[in-house]
């Protein structure tokens, strides 16, 4: 009986190795270009420079390349990191998000029709409320964020899903590789020009049959009447609200935008193709 457990043991290792390396062939070495060759259980190594990115957890940490963009927009970015990192073990207990969490993530589950065999990256992932979803639908699942308490937090809870410390606006990813992106809520918090960045690299990444389906904060009547189009919440948490020609004239030129629509009173919905 104790052989048989062993025996079992083996094989399950086996197969997550396997996973991992399938999953690492997702990803892209920042300094090079060229696939990641493996990890030597502390760090993954480019197959062309050496370079060394190290992991914790399972989480691939490429954060230590710096963030991307003009410095004001670097320094927003670092306090949504640190903010980001004090809320993440009370962020799935808002209750707010999760009432919202139950009409989005259906809603975005439909738009984006995942098929068992796609490859999908996932920008912003957070705790992983629309990751643990996502991996049950999938084959292969790259979720990055920039909050690596929020990471550890969701390796914690969701298994076979490749976790990345990173900047989404410039993630590691292999081009012309993903059969789908997603991204919920993360837009609005980046500033302006890192927004078209972010929009840029996702469509690189996915293959010319690709889709990209997204939320944002909706800018509408209420937040007009607020007078809050744009500011920081939550720790000073950059965001900005988008009219649908705002969310419409960020992504067409690099996608085929085929819908733009509210969910509800707070977010919009779009999706777009690669082609």
């Amino acid at each position: 009986m104790i052989e048989r457990s062993r025996t079992e043991a083996n094989s399950d290792q086996v197969v997550q190795q396997s996973t991992d390396a399938a999953l690492l062939e997702l990803l892209a070495c920042p300094c090079s270009g060229r696939l990641i060759l493996g990890d030597d259980g502390e760090a993954v190594i480019c197959s062309a420079c050496g370079a060394h990115y190290p992991t914790r957890q399972g989480i691939v940490d490429f954060l230590g390349l710096g963030l991307s963009g003009r410095e004001q927009d670097q320094a927003l970015k670092r306090l949504e990191m640190r903010a980001r990192d004090e809320q993440a073990t009370s962020y799935d207990k808002m209750m707010f998000l999760r009432l919202l969490s139950r009409r989005e993530i259906p809603a975005v589950l439909a738009a984006l029709k995942p098929e068992p065999g796609d490859a999908i990256f996932e920008a912003g992932c957070g705790t992983g409320r629309l990751t643990r979803v996502l991996v049950e639908r999938c084959r292969r699942l790259v979720a990055a964020d920039y909050s690596l308490e929020s990471l550890l937090l969701c390796a914690g809870k969701i298994h076979g899903v490749l976790l990345v410390g990173a900047d989404v606006c410039s993630a590691p990813l292999r081009e012309a590789t993903f059969d789908a992106i997603v991204s919920c809520q993360c837009l609005e918090h980046l500033p302006p020009e890192e927004c078209e960045r972010a929009i840029a690299s996702w469509r690189r990444a996915l293959k010319p049959t690709g889709r990209l389906v997204l939320t944002a904060y909706h800018h509408t009547w209420w937040s007009r009447l607020l007078g809050k189009q744009e500011g920081t919440h939550g720790g000073q948490i950059y965001f900005r609200r988008f009219s649908p020609q705002m969310l419409q004239q960020v992504l067409e030129p690099h996608f085929r935008l085929e819908r733009v629509r509210p969910l509800g009173w707070y977010l919009l919905l779009a999706s777009a193709s690669a082609a």
